[in-house]
């Protein structure tokens, strides 16, 4: 949402939804920003890249880790000058790690 809104610094609209199915819930945040180039699009999601030069560039891509980490998807679509929505997918019951669960102590 900071980037949403950062990409509308003289007002826009920010909308938020969301969904549910029988396996899914679905998050989407859209903006009626700037928009980005297909370049900046294909780059989104890899560490240290960055359009805003008071970003370090690793916001979307942990946010895509912690998605992936809890069987999700995240994508991106965007056309410069119109706006920008990013759509997030998550499984009702996540995948469990074995790394996440405590120990066996016997």
């Amino acid at each position: 949402m900071l980037n949403a809104m950062a990409a509308m610094p003289t007002g826009g609209v920010l909308m938020l939804r969301t969904a549910h199915d029988e396996s899914n819930v679905s998050l989407e945040v859209s903006d009626s920003g700037s928009g980005l180039t297909p370049e900046e699009t294909r780059h989104l999601f890899t560490p240290y890249y960055t359009a805003n030069h008071h970003s370090a560039g690793l916001g979307l891509a942990i946010v895509q880790s912690v998605v992936s980490d809890h069987g999700g998807r995240i994508s991106v679509e965007s056309e410069t000058g119109i706006g920008t929505s990013f759509h997030i997918t998550l499984p009702m019951n996540p995948p469990i790690h074995a790394e996440l669960l405590p120990a066996d102590k016997t």
